[in-house]
């Protein structure tokens, strides 16, 4: 008897069919969108000058607090906390201005993108003067300041030994004499405070003359690798037109020697004549039986 064969279901059959492992493929990380990537540092750039604005209102405010305190200790914490500011609005700016000028050498200056950065770049130096706006008004009411101290100290001084003192500050020889000069610690306590301050002033000074270098700097390099480039075109074509000269001038030169070689042919050919006829002169001179010779044959 002939066995029946079994008639499989559709399931039983693809669990049957053996499974070919498909081929590990490795993934692709796709390519960075240069675009998207420009986009995402502008955006940076524009948070970070708005931060640095904040900072410089920030700093604007203590200072109110600093010129406004009376007591010593809470106006050392207050000029502490102006020093902790300032030193991180010196770090940001310097970041911030590194960070615009390599976005500026990945751009062409006549591209579309180019606008963006001028944009990032006007932003920040916007902030860089408002920064050096406050520190000189700070710097100005510190001046008022210490006038006002020097005339406590001194107050038989006249507008133009104050105005001597703000302008060159409390020499040694000023705080000896006023010092010999008065006895009440107010007296001294005013002169002191005033010689403090107008160390403050010298370190604000230096602050405000490096945000000019820093604002100065910006507007020279931010697209300086365009020169550069130029630079290196104007270079490149003088030295074609250099070698354009050349190559004409050794063409020159070589006609030159060509001709003067056919000169000198000429010249050896006709030097060669004139002794062939030489020689022959002098051999009939010296032979001249050849002359009797033809002289006895007649």
């Amino acid at each position: 008897m002939t066995p029946i064969p079994r008639v499989l279901t559709p399931v039983q059959q693809r669990n049957l069919t053996p499974v070919t492992p498909r081929a590990m493929t490795p993934s692709r990380t796709p390519p960075p969108n240069k675009r998207k990537i420009f986009f995402d540092e502008v955006t940076a750039i524009h948070e970070s000058t708005n931060k640095i604005n904040e900072k410089i209102e920030e700093l604007s405010k203590l200072h109110e607090s600093a010129l406004s305190k009376i007591d010593e200790g809470e106006r050392t914490d207050v000029e502490n906390q102006i020093n902790a500011v300032e030193a991180e609005l010196s770090k940001m700016n310097n970041l911030l201005s590194r960070r615009i000028k390599e976005l500026a050498r990945q751009v062409e200056e006549n591209s579309d993108q180019a606008g963006h950065i001028r944009l990032v770049e006007r932003n920040f130096t916007g902030s860089i003067r408002k920064y050096q706006q406050t520190q000189v008004a700070y710097m100005k009411k510190m001046r008022e300041v210490i006038a006002r101290q020097y005339k406590i100290a001194n107050p038989e001084a006249t507008e133009e030994e104050i105005r001597d003192f703000v302008d060159g500050g409390p020499t040694e020889q000023i705080f000896v004499n006023v010092t010999m000069s008065t006895r009440t610690n107010a007296s001294r306590g005013a002169l002191k405070e005033a010689k403090k301050r107008y160390m403050e002033i010298q370190k604000i000074e230096k602050t405000v003359i490096e945000l000019g270098e820093l604002f100065d700097q910006m507007g020279e390099l931010v697209w300086k690798q365009e020169e550069e480039v130029k630079a290196i075109e104007n270079t490149s074509a003088d030295i074609e037109a250099t070698a354009s000269a050349a190559t004409t001038e050794l063409k020159t030169a070589y006609k030159s020697a060509k001709s003067a070689r056919s000169k000198k042919w000429l010249i050896l050919w006709i030097v060669i004549g004139i002794i062939l006829a030489a020689i022959i002169i002098t051999v009939l001179a010296l032979h001249p039986w050849s002359a009797k010779k033809s002289h006895d044959d007649d």
